[in-house]
């Protein structure tokens, strides 16, 4: 469905993205194994016009288009999902960026029991959403997100959102690969909670923090086979009130090669004097030099006192901004975001039960969209600040690349990029 200034049409575009440069990541600062994503890169523009769970104007109608698009919001709220909003057509870009009001969030219909968002398919970036599908009944095997299958492949989450799953928060299982999670917030399990790796690929662990599991702060086993080769760096793992024993990395068997640098914790590695193995618990194969994966940026991590990276995650991570009207970023996180954050900082997060415990999912404005009255994506004051008209982009597709850098006019404006330069 691509929306028209009169009324919208059905599409059956088959567009393919537009050719990428070498060394064009997926937008600037994407990093990892799913850094080289197109997305919906040069497609067409979709409008979500709606909260509705399906038909023309919802977010499902843009996830089962076919060929290369971009979902753009021009409403903001809760999308309570009676089915699985299952993303199964490659090409795709999912923009929560640019929605108004409250932003978008993801909730399941109370009558549904599955997961709210699954990706079966490769080339898919979404930023900018929360999903908080809650507590069915408690056999459901029902993750926030789920990333799976050996069609998965160059995937990137970016400053995302996700809680309140019953087996896991997220889950990146059966084959998928080349896949980021990155600025994202998982919390607040409600049955299984703590972060576990079981990778049947290599794994790179930077920069998270992980606050008041039961028990272990991560787990590791190589249960798929291997070598699986693991890094984790600059992790801040800071037990809570319903934690026991220091909160270590705990490796669970199999063959698993291990790099630890700048882990800390304020029980079992308060700083650097002491060896970077003292988070970890269970022995296993510990490699001396990081293993080779795609460059991340580390940020430093010397002591409780002294870690830079839980000062930038705190403050950055999740579906934390939106896009205004002139292209910049603009900070906006619900409360349940804001409670997570604030929990963590003081260390009175506890485990939960149900959504309930904690209030529940908050109403979200939905706000008013930025004026695009050409439907190309783009707010029009910032394409007039840029271009001086109105002429770039349309929205049966989104080539257009004023400054020829790889990245389209589109892109700039998601962003939050000059187009110019």
């Amino acid at each position: 469905m691509r929306p028209t200034p009169t009324a919208p049409a059905t599409s059956t575009s088959t567009a393919t993205p537009r050719p990428t440069p070498d060394g064009i990541t997926a937008f600037p600062g994407a990093e990892g194994f799913g850094a080289e994503s197109v997305g919906g890169r040069g497609g067409m523009v979709i409008e979500v016009t709606n909260l509705n769970d399906s038909g023309p104007g919802s977010l499902r109608q843009c996830v089962e288009e076919s060929g290369a698009r971009v979902c753009v919001f021009r409403i903001g709220g809760t999308i309570e999902l009676e089915s699985c909003l299952r993303i199964g057509n490659p090409y795709i870009t999912i923009a929560g960026q640019t929605a108004p009001g409250g932003g978008i969030t993801l909730k399941n219909n109370p009558s549904y029991t599955g997961d709210p968002l699954r990706i079966r398919t490769h080339d898919v970036i979404i930023r900018y959403i929360r999903s908080r599908p809650g507590a069915p009944n408690s056999s459901s095997q029902l993750h926030a997100l789920q990333v799976s299958g050996s069609v998965s492949y160059d995937v990137i989450i970016d400053h995302c959102s996700f809680s309140w799953g019953i087996d896991e928060v997220a889950s990146v299982t059966t084959g998928a690969q080349d896949v980021t999670l990155q600025w994202c917030i998982f919390s607040e399990g409600l049955d299984c909670s703590q972060p576990y790796i079981k990778c049947q690929y290599d794994a790179d662990i930077v920069n998270n923090i992980s606050y008041n599991p039961d028990g272990d702060c991560m787990h590791i086993n190589g249960e798929y086979g291997g070598p699986l080769r693991a890094n984790f760096v600059g992790n801040y793992l800071k037990p809570g009130p319903d934690t026991s024993g220091g909160c270590p990395i705990e490796f669970r068997g199999g063959d698993v090669r291990m790099y630890f640098e700048d882990n800390i914790s304020p029980v079992l590695r308060p700083d650097s004097s002491y060896p970077e193995t003292a988070v970890l618990k269970g022995g296993g194969t510990v490699v001396q030099s990081r293993n080779d994966m795609p460059l991340v940026t580390t940020h430093s991590c010397e002591s409780a006192s002294s870690c830079q990276a839980y000062s930038l995650v705190l403050a950055d991570s999740g579906a934390s901004k939106y896009l205004g009207t002139d292209g910049t970023f603009l900070d906006r996180r619900d409360t349940v975001d804001e409670r997570i954050v604030d929990d963590v900082r003081n260390g009175t997060g506890r485990i939960i039960d149900d959504p309930s415990d904690v209030g529940g999912w908050p109403v979200l404005a939905a706000g008013t969209p930025y004026a695009d009255v050409d439907h190309d994506g783009m707010a029009d004051e910032w394409e007039i600040v840029h271009f001086g008209n109105l002429d770039r982009g349309s929205p049966n597709d989104s080539d257009s690349d004023y400054d020829g850098d790889g990245w389209t006019d589109l892109e700039e404006f998601l962003n939050g990029t000059d187009p110019t330069q």
